[in-house]
């Protein structure tokens, strides 16, 4: 299987020249978690929920309004070709240290799609069914942090563990879960009326995790939490049984992908 076959062609494109504002405005309206940056026709970054998520130590300083997208890219970014093999690129998505989700796809100099870990996601839901349990992927010590836990420290235990979603607890009991890109959006929204230093100082845990987050039990088929985590667009599910055991993301389903491939 190659990438054409599980590409998309709708990719959401910008300028280094357009505001950051802006750009994160038509992200939003149009539910996109990135941007491929285009200069003179030809792939040259990548604006992210991530790439917002680790600029914050430099949004602190000034008004979001005067940021470009230039200031936000990430210019040191994978990209793949239509013809590449599906298993080469998750390969390349499991071994980067960025721990990449998606690649513009790139032929003849130009953008012709995207592929990403929801898309490997999805076929894994419809055609691998009853290959592996979710304990054989999962990961068993998930990010924990408290409903109070203040967002810098938040931001902080993602970076360091480089994990893009962390579940949040209240006591033992799992009362939410936040993602990079609902710590990117909350902020967003929150400098357009605010400046960055005051709502880090204020904002906690509870105030950006989505709450009553959608659970799965270790002993469920990997392909149902595939099929979950495709029919509601996310990119995680806690897995709980009598307590919280771990935590599934579209990477533990590529390294299902992976292992499926060869039983």
């Amino acid at each position: 299987m190659l990438v054409k076959d599980l590409m998309s062609e709708d990719v959401l494109t910008t300028t280094l020249g357009e505001r950051a504002i802006d750009l994160g405005n038509r992200m939003l309206s149009e539910r996109r978690s990135a941007a491929v940056v285009l200069t003179d026709g030809k792939v040259s970054g990548l604006v992210s929920k991530e790439s917002f998520i680790a600029s914050v130590k430099y949004l602190k300083s000034k008004p979001l309004e005067s940021f470009m997208v230039a200031d936000l890219v990430d210019h040191c970014l994978e990209t793949s070709t239509p013809e590449e093999d599906i298993d080469s690129v998750v390969d390349r998505m499991m071994t980067s240290y960025k721990r990449i989700d998606r690649m513009p796809v790139v032929k003849d100099g130009k953008l012709v799609g995207m592929i990403s870990a929801g898309s490997v996601v999805s076929f894994f839901a419809a055609n691998m069914k009853g290959r592996l349990k979710v304990r054989d992927v999962m990961e068993y010590k998930p990010v924990l942090v408290f409903d109070y836990t203040p967002i810098p420290d938040v931001i902080k235990e993602m970076d360091l563990s480089r994990e893009k979603r962390v579940i949040v607890v209240e006591g033992q009991k799992v009362v939410g879960t936040i993602t990079v890109l609902d710590l990117a959006t909350a902020l967003f929204n929150r400098m357009k009326n605010s400046d960055l230093k005051s709502i880090l100082s204020t904002m906690k845990a509870a105030d950006v995790m989505t709450p009553k987050p959608i659970t799965i039990r270790p002993k469920e088929d990997a392909a149902k939490a595939a099929e979950i985590m495709t029919e509601k667009s996310i990119g995680g599910l806690p897995v709980v049984d009598k307590q919280i055991e771990g935590l599934i993301t579209r990477t533990n389903i590529l390294k299902a992908y992976m292992i499926a491939k060869t039983k």
